[in-house]
């Protein structure tokens, strides 16, 4: 069975056909694994098309998160360096250094915030694309 055919849940299809067509009442009435090998890919074309591009500016936006949330250890550690070995005449690197750490923490909580936000609707709204697109 294809990866794809798994993503989709396209193997449910004759399952799906046969219940619209009779009712299933006995085990019999369930098509075979082995049986399902048709290849429908217009559930899977046509929700890439409708959802594909914001799926895609979503993981752009987790790829910002991520490599923000990478930063901010890193600034963290400079500090640290930095205030080790300076003496303490250089408060303006210090502060320059201060703001970059707090700013980047500030925007990876609002990018994680949104992506979570954003995700959650774009499951509801393709949850709602398949169930008008099945029923």
């Amino acid at each position: 069975m294809k990866i794809s055919l798994l993503f989709t849940f396209s193997w449910v299809n004759p399952l799906m056909k046969r219940g619209c067509n009779a009712l299933i009442i006995d085990v019999n009435d369930l098509c075979s694994l082995s049986s399902i090998h048709q290849h429908d890919h217009q559930l899977s074309r046509s929700l890439l098309k409708t959802f594909g591009r914001p799926f895609l500016l979503l993981g752009i936006l987790k790829i910002l998160s991520n490599g923000l949330t990478f930063g901010g250890p890193i600034f963290l550690n400079i500090l640290i360096i930095y205030m080790q070995e300076s003496s303490g005449n250089e408060q303006q690197n210090r502060d320059l250094l201060s703001i970059t750490l707090i700013g980047t923490l500030t925007v990876v909580s609002f990018l994680n915030t949104h992506f979570t936000y954003r995700l959650n609707r774009l499951e509801v709204r393709c949850k709602m694309y398949l169930y008008t697109r099945i029923y």
